[in-house]
């Protein structure tokens, strides 16, 4: 009962906020209001760190949000950069970015580095910079904003997100029946309320380790989460994102082996929906009917992994190499080429065909997007090899941190992190990887101290 009535909270929580509901009005109304609605948020962000990750947040899906539902917003780019500035200055106000921990350290001395090599490596300085601050002032921000939060707070605004997440999907829920919105874009793929069925799919694995964490920590799983869960691997094989699917189907198997390794519990105390009656009986029904000839199933696997027969291929291994080929090819040419320094952080592969957005102002690069399918292929190739060992030494901090604060947590950056063995999207806050960046943060972060109850505010708000 409590966990139905946790979404139901944070639709509340978001219809007692009339300046979010201004903004959700203000993007959805005109062109010119759609601009708008990126100042309200800017505004919204000053007021203190709930309200920061709760606007960047809405900006990441005021950015991603279907054109057939909204208008377009000729000043996106630039209004992303107000409220992620606006952000900064609101925990900075606050002192949110004192009496830090080694790992935000840490990051913050990551990010200098690419800010760094981008001044001194790349060809397109001005493009590079720009991509190096973007990323290092969200996550900090972002740390410092969870970390700033008590056990109290903590638990109100993870359920606010879980609220936002849960909203996400009911309200893209109508569209299966509107092609001409919730298939927009190809035809084919489910997109709900987001821009393009690849992103929705990248959102609905997020939510989804979300909800399977949530699972997996009750004694007794909650049917209403098993339904969620199902509910969201539906519409992950509707969207045809086949990266989003292996992502979450993976995370699950590797959070069961490595969450001892680099979290010190055992699989029984970290994972108890594993030892229930339930979970035992559901298991064996699913295996029952994937293995049953002529099962239904096997067609709608073949469906997605053929992405409805648009792909000549037959397995994920065959269908992850043709469609990632063109993009990893270039890369590997560049990494020999360039092993040591990289090419620049954020360039594409292909230097000279990359579309650089600027202020018309100033000239200033606000937007250059890059495609890139293999994040430590990206990581290589971009900063070479000094920049990539310090990367998988911030994911190893990464997923010991996620480790330390429970499986639900593991989940999810094991997740995010093999999301983008497909689509490298966590270095680019400009679209699907603020969200990445919101969760992750979330995930390893612990509520500041208060002389309240201490217990880890992921069991707060489930148990509470």
């Amino acid at each position: 009962m409590l966990v139905a009535a946790r979404p139901l909270f944070a639709f509340s929580l978001l219809s007692k906020n009339w300046i979010l509901i201004l903004a959700v009005l203000a993007r959805l109304a005109s062109p010119a209001t759609a601009d708008f609605s990126y100042l309200v948020l800017a505004g919204y962000a000053l007021l203190g760190r709930r309200q920061v990750i709760q606007a960047l947040l809405l900006s990441w899906l005021f950015t991603m949000i279907n054109s057939g539902l909204a208008p377009d917003a000729a000043y996106a780019a630039i209004g992303r950069y107000l409220v992620l500035s606006s952000a900064f200055l609101s925990v900075a106000l606050r002192g949110g970015f004192s009496n830090q921990d080694r790992f935000f350290w840490f990051t913050i001395a990551l990010g200098g580095f690419f800010i760094l090599h981008a001044v001194v490596v790349s060809p397109m300085p001005d493009v590079s910079i720009l991509k190096a601050m973007a990323w290092t002032i969200a996550i900090m921000v972002l740390l410092a904003a969870w970390s700033g939060l008590n056990n109290f707070q903590r638990a109100r605004m993870q359920q606010w997100l879980f609220g936002f997440m849960v909203l996400v999907t009911v309200m893209s829920l109508p569209f299966l029946a509107v092609s001409g919105i919730g298939y927009l874009r190809n035809g084919s793929g489910f997109q709900g309320i987001l821009n393009h069925p690849q992103a929705f799919g990248l959102a609905m694995a997020m939510i989804g380790a979300l909800v399977m964490g949530r699972f997996l920590t009750q004694k007794r799983p909650s049917w209403a989460l098993l339904a969620m869960a199902l509910g969201c691997i539906v519409l992950i094989v509707l969207s045809e994102a086949r990266t989003a699917g292996m992502a979450l189907i993976l995370a699950l198997g590797i959070s069961v082996v490595f969450i001892r390794i680099f979290g010190g519990q055992s699989i029984r105390s970290a994972m108890p929906a594993l030892r229930s009656k339930r979970f035992f009986v559901l298991a064996l029904l699913f295996l029952l009917v994937l293995i049953v000839p002529g099962s239904p199933l096997h067609g709608v696997v073949n469906d997605y992994i053929s992405k409805s027969g648009r792909a000549d291929v037959d397995n994920l291994l065959s269908a992850y190499q043709v469609s990632r080929a063109v993009l990893f090819e270039p890369m590997i040419a560049n990494i020999s080429e360039n092993p040591i320094l990289g090419i620049g952080f954020g360039i594409a592969s292909d230097s000279t065909a990359m579309n650089v957005v600027r202020d018309p102002l100033f000239g200033i690069a606000i937007s250059a997007p890059v495609e890139k399918g293999v994040m430590p292929l990206a990581i290589l190739e971009e900063v070479g090899v000094v920049g990539f060992i310090l990367v998988a030494i911030w994911i190893l901090f990464l997923l010991r941190r996620a480790a330390a604060n429970g499986i639900a947590s593991f989940l999810v950056v094991t997740t995010m992190l093999l999301i983008n063995l497909g689509e490298s999207v966590l270095f680019s806050p400009g679209g699907m990887g603020m969200l990445m960046l919101i969760l992750l943060s979330f995930a390893v972060t612990k509520p500041k101290s208060t002389k309240f109850s201490q217990t880890n505010s992921y069991e707060v708000s489930v148990n509470a």
